[in-house]
């Protein structure tokens, strides 16, 4: 089997109308006190005196189940769609949302998602926050499975679909936010398993119905999975994966956006969010919030093997941005420009304090250490990039591989362009680099 492509991806993906609120997508480990976050997203929403927000942890293991397992007393105490909820709930209403309320959905009552009478329920809010977990779990709750008829929304779905289009704001964190992804979605996988493996299409009627059911576990594994049918849809003009340098997860990205045929990839780091602001239909503003930063990846519209068929993939044009550094996004999501901004840019050498010797023990790739989903030498990528827009030349490329290498070692390639900028002095964020990724027998 071709490593990179199977024939399901001919199916459809289900498109949405323009979605006209904006959209923040946050990396995960939200903190309490990042008023940033939070303040922007009820400005956003209507501000303090008029921001109505409503909470969706669908994504997390359901308040029933915890009940059925060890007692109400001790479900009251441990993380689940209602906890989570009312935790988020109490937490926006600090932060100064004028009214904020979970909604009571989850995998253990997913018949609520087809009871009539939601469009009306929600015409009044004004916001909404997904919550952290799972993001198959709101894909099996907000959407109907059929073998025949494919995925179809429920009413709540076209309900928060129509509220959206009006103009109402979402937030979306860790799962919550990988699963606004329109074109994709990951799901879970290591990168280098998927590198080697290829890629396990998750969809369809049955692997939903799983999760539904209060007996199945999900554990970490390292098979590279993805949704080719997409998230909810409310970003259209790419990929999104979340806890993004924490977890290493960039060559991850790259490949899964490469294979699927998605021209962006969207990586945002931990407590920090990308603010997608819509200007226009066709004119979309991108800014980052929080206390990290964000990675853009234009994704080339040819991906080759080599003869063994491992993916090469060469001309990425990557970018990483933090708080102050923006970008703009114009055209539809099917044909669109990245037009990338630094705050403080600069193309000059001697104002960074960098050294371009080797890190010890680097692995590029950042692959899974062992089944309780720790990453070995997670921030490799983003000091290697930084280091090569801020100080390397234009040819030849650095390259630095995996340490795993059975049956092969892959490697990344970074090349700067005539565009290529850094913010000094440590090379916090950059744009316009170029990036590839092969075996190091064939690294671009």
């Amino acid at each position: 089997m071709n490593r990179l492509f199977w024939t399901s991806l001919l199916l459809a993906t289900p498109t949405l109308a323009f979605a006209h609120g904006d959209l923040f997508l946050v990396g995960g480990r939200l903190d309490r006190n990042n008023t940033i976050i939070y303040e922007t997203f009820i400005e956003e929403a209507g501000g303090k005196s008029e921001a109505r927000i409503a909470v969706l942890t669908i994504s997390s293991i359901p308040y029933a189940w915890d009940v059925n397992r060890y007692g109400k007393q001790k479900a009251e105490k441990r993380y689940n769609s209602k906890t989570n909820g009312e935790y988020y709930a109490e937490l926006l209403k600090k932060h100064g949302a004028s009214h904020a309320e979970w909604i009571p959905l989850d995998c253990s009552n997913p018949d609520f998602a087809n009871h009539p009478g939601w469009e009306d329920t929600l015409k009044d809010y004004t916001g909404f926050f997904f919550g952290g977990g799972d993001q198959s779990r709101y894909i099996a709750v907000l959407y109907e499975h059929d073998s025949e008829k494919g995925r179809t929304p429920t009413p709540f779905m076209k309900a928060l679909q129509a509220r959206v289009e009006s103009g109402a704001t979402v937030l979306g964190t860790s799962a919550g936010s990988a699963v606004q992804s329109g074109p994709a979605m990951v799901t879970s996988g290591d990168p280098y398993f998927g590198l080697v493996h290829g890629i396990t299409e998750t969809t369809g009627p049955a692997y939903y119905q799983e999760f539904l059911n209060e007996d199945f576990e999900n554990p970490v594994h390292p098979e590279l999975e993805v949704d080719p049918l997409g998230g909810l849809g409310f970003f259209q003009w790419g990929m999104i994966d979340t806890h993004f340098s924490e977890r290493g997860r960039q060559a991850r990205l790259i490949y899964l956006a490469a294979a699927l045929d998605v021209r962006l990839g969207v990586g945002v780091d931990e407590n920090t969010a990308l603010w997608v602001k819509r200007k226009t239909k066709d004119n979309i503003l991108l800014r980052v919030l929080g206390e990290s930063g964000v990675h853009l990846f234009e994704i080339p519209e040819s991906v080759s093997v080599d003869r063994k068929g491992y993916p090469r993939i060469s001309g990425i044009l990557n970018h990483y941005f933090v708080a102050g550094d923006s970008a703009i996004l114009s055209g539809p999501p099917n044909d669109f420009s990245v037009t990338a901004f630094l705050a403080t840019p600069s193309r000059d050498p001697e104002v960074f304090r960098l050294s371009m010797k080797e890190e010890k023990r680097a692995d590029i790739l950042s692959a899974l250490e062992d089944n309780d989903g720790r990453v070995r030498f997670p921030y490799q990528f983003n000091k290697l990039a930084g280091k090569a827009a801020a100080l390397g030349t234009r040819e030849p490329p650095q390259v630095h591989q995996t340490s795993q290498n059975d049956p092969v070692a892959f490697g990344i390639s970074f090349r700067q362009e005539a565009s290529t900028q850094a913010t000094p002095p440590e090379a916090s964020s950059y744009i316009n680099l170029l990036v590839g990724l092969a075996p190091v027998t064939d690294t671009p």
